[in-house]
C-alpha cells in the first residue's frame, strides 16, 4: 500500500515507520490542495488531521484512494458522503478527547472565573494586590452541558464534583449515566433559560451549525458564561460578539473559532471578557500517543480486511 500522512509530526512518523514498514510511506507537512493531491494520485490510504479539508476535488485527484484515516474524532473536515459514494472508507479516533478536552473546559473556566491571567501578570509586573481580582464560584451554579458524548459526560462528572447543579441536553439520552452522575436531561429551551454556565460539547453537523445564535442567546440568562471546546461553527460568532458587547454573555471561553486561525483584526480576539486557546483542548502527551497508535491500528485493520472505527 502507498500511504500518505498529512500534517504529520515526529511521533506519528516514528510509529508508522515501525508498524507499517512493509508499505510505502509518505509524510508531507504542506497544506493540501488539488495540485498537491495530484502528486499523490496513486496513494491508497490518506491520513489527515482536522486542519486539512478533504473535499470532493481532493478525492477526485486520488483515483486509487481506498481509505481516509483521520487522526481526530470529528469528521466535519472530510466530505464523508462523497467518500462513501466513491467507495472510500473513512475511519476516526473515538474517545481520545474524553478526558483532556473535558479538563480543558475547566482550565479555561477557572482561569476566567478567578482572573488567573490578570492576577499572574500583575504579580510579574511587581504588584501585590488582592483588590480587582474578585472571582466567582462554580459551586452552586446551574451548569448546562450541550452534548453528552464521551467528552460531555466527563464535563458533567467534573461539574458535579465542583458542586454545580448540572443539566444537559442531547438527542441521545444516556439515562443510566445521568442517574449515576447526578444530572438531569432537559429540553434545549430549558437548558438555555436556566443555565449560569453553558459548555458546548457537540459535534458539528447541519443540525448543530449556529445552534448558538441571536435567537438562542436571547433565551439565556443575562450574564451567562459560554464555553466552546466543540467546533467553532456551532456558535454564530457575530451573534456572540454582539452579546459580549452588551454583557448578555459576561464571559466566553473558546478553544475553537469559526475561522481557524482567525484574522489578525478579528474582533472577538480582542475582548477582555474572552479567553481563547488555539484548538489545543485535545493536546496532551497521552492524547497524541493514543491518536498516533490508534491511527496506525485503524490502517492495519483496514489492510487486513477488518476495518474498525468506520464512520458511517
Amino acid at each position: 500500500m502507498k500511504i500518505l500522512f498529512l500534517d504529520s509530526d515526529d511521533l506519528i512518523e516514528r510509529i508508522a515507520k515501525r508498524s507499517l514498514a512493509k508499505h510505502e510511506l509518505f509524510f508531507d507537512e504542506r497544506s493540501l490542495n488539488e495540485d498537491v493531491a495530484s502528486e499523490y494520485s496513486d496513494v491508497d490510504i490518506l491520513s489527515t488531521f482536522v486542519g486539512i479539508k478533504i473535499t470532493k476535488g481532493i478525492i477526485d485527484r486520488m483515483p486509487k484512494l481506498k481509505m481516509i484515516a483521520t487522526r481526530s474524532t470529528g469528521v466535519d473536515h472530510i466530505d464523508v458522503g462523497y467518500s462513501k459514494k466513491r467507495g472510500v472508507t473513512v475511519s476516526n479516533i473515538p474517545k481520545y478527547g474524553a478526558h483532556p478536552v473535558a479538563e480543558h473546559v475547566f482550565a479555561l473556566l477557572l482561569a476566567g472565573l478567578r482572573n488567573i491571567p490578570e492576577a499572574s501578570r500583575s504579580v510579574k509586573e511587581g504588584e501585590w494586590q488582592t483588590t480587582g481580582f474578585e472571582g466567582k464560584l462554580i459551586h452552586g451554579k446551574t451548569f448546562g452541558v450541550l452534548g453528552t458524548g464521551f467528552i460531555g459526560m466527563n464535563v458533567c462528572r467534573i461539574a458535579r464534583g465542583f458542586g454545580a447543579n448540572v443539566i444537559a441536553y442531547d438527542i441521545v439520552k444516556r439515562e443510566k449515566d445521568a442517574k449515576e452522575i447526578g444530572f438531569d436531561y432537559v429540553s434545549l429551551d430549558e437548558l438555555l433559560k436556566r443555565s449560569d454556565i453553558i459548555s458546548v460539547n457537540l459535534p458539528l453537523t447541519e443540525e448543530t451549525r449556529h445552534l448558538i445564535n441571536e435567537k438562542t442567546i436571547k433565551q439565556m440568562k443575562d450574564g451567562v458564561i459560554i464555553i466552546n471546546t466543540g467546533r467553532g461553527a456551532i456558535i454564530d460568532q457575530n451573534a456572540l460578539v454582539r452579546a459580549l458587547k452588551t454583557k448578555k454573555v459576561s464571559f466566553a471561553c473558546l478553544d475553537v473559532l469559526e475561522e481557524e486561525p482567525p484574522k489578525k483584526n478579528e474582533e472577538i480576539i480582542n475582548f477582555e471578557n474572552v479567553l481563547i486557546t488555539p484548538h489545543i483542548a485535545w493536546n496532551t502527551d497521552e492524547s497524541k500517543l493514543f491518536i498516533a497508535e490508534k491511527t496506525v491500528e485503524n490502517i492495519i485493520d483496514f489492510i487486513k480486511g477488518r476495518p474498525t472505527n468506520v464512520v458511517s
